[in-house]
């Protein structure tokens, strides 16, 4: 008993000896315009990811460590209408374009395990297990008329945080593959292709009106996903398909 508790003591010890720790950085930025030739419609998005990251390699191919930090979404639509009208204040007011945005923003957390099964020169070839957990904040929606003759913005955020709530979680699982190429012994970059990723992601809002006798209200999506099947509605908040990390082992 004595000399496999030593044994494990040894193995774990040559281990933890062979490990070396890992700290970076983390980015990635998408924008994305659809829009009608025939007019001046178009839609337009954007993510923007930004996080921290700490790990350690232990041995020559197994790699792991967490992620963790900012993102924003942005959607942008113009629609133009030559023949709308609205009512306010008794008079009628010719509308002739039609803007508005939504976006949200906050944290997320991503647990990582990375495989190296390719090796050619100073490039490595990984195979990537990660778990998300995001916590964003209630949707911002702005939204603009412009009146024939002159502008007539109208702002407003919903819900409005004064009197409402909105929460808003999910968490996924995913595989995807990332290349790593070594300038140095302990300077390296990592691209995370997430647009070739295969996952599933579960998200759950949870909209809260404050008002006595009115429970609050769950909308709860869930999807498999693969490659460019990321672009689905319920990936709307989902991080950059391209992320871009620098690295440094001790």
């Amino acid at each position: 008993m004595k000399k496999i508790a030593v044994l494990l003591v040894a193995v774990a010890f040559a281990t933890v000896s062979q490990a070396q720790f890992v700290v970076g950085v983390q980015g990635g930025f998408q924008w994305q315009k659809s829009s009608n030739s025939r007019t001046d419609d178009y839609t337009s998005s954007n993510h923007t990811v930004g996080g921290l990251q700490l790990g350690y390699k232990i041995g020559q191919k197994l790699y792991v460590g967490v992620v963790g930090g900012y993102m924003d979404a942005t959607y942008d639509t113009l629609l133009t209408l030559d023949k709308h009208y609205f009512e306010e204040v008794d008079m009628v007011y010719p509308i002739k374009d039609h803007y508005f945005r939504t976006s949200r923003s906050g944290w997320y957390v991503a647990p990582q395990v990375k495989y190296e099964f390719l090796r050619y020169g100073n490039m490595h070839f990984n195979i990537m297990l990660q778990g998300q957990l995001r916590m964003l904040s209630p949707i911002n929606y702005q939204e603009h008329f412009y009146t024939v003759d002159k502008p007539n913005p109208n702002e407003y955020q919903e819900p409005d945080p004064t009197d409402d709530n909105t929460s808003y979680m999910s968490w996924s699982v995913s595989m995807r593959p990332t290349l790593v190429y070594e300038f140095s012994r302990h300077l390296s970059v990592e691209l995370s292709l997430d647009l070739l990723s295969v996952g599933y992601i579960d998200e759950t809002e949870t909209y809260d009106p404050k008002l006595s006798g009115v429970d609050p209200i769950k909308t709860h999506h869930q999807n498999f996903y693969a490659g460019l099947n990321s672009f689905t509605e319920t990936l709307r908040w989902e991080n950059s398909l391209l992320k871009l990390g620098f690295l440094w082992t001790f």
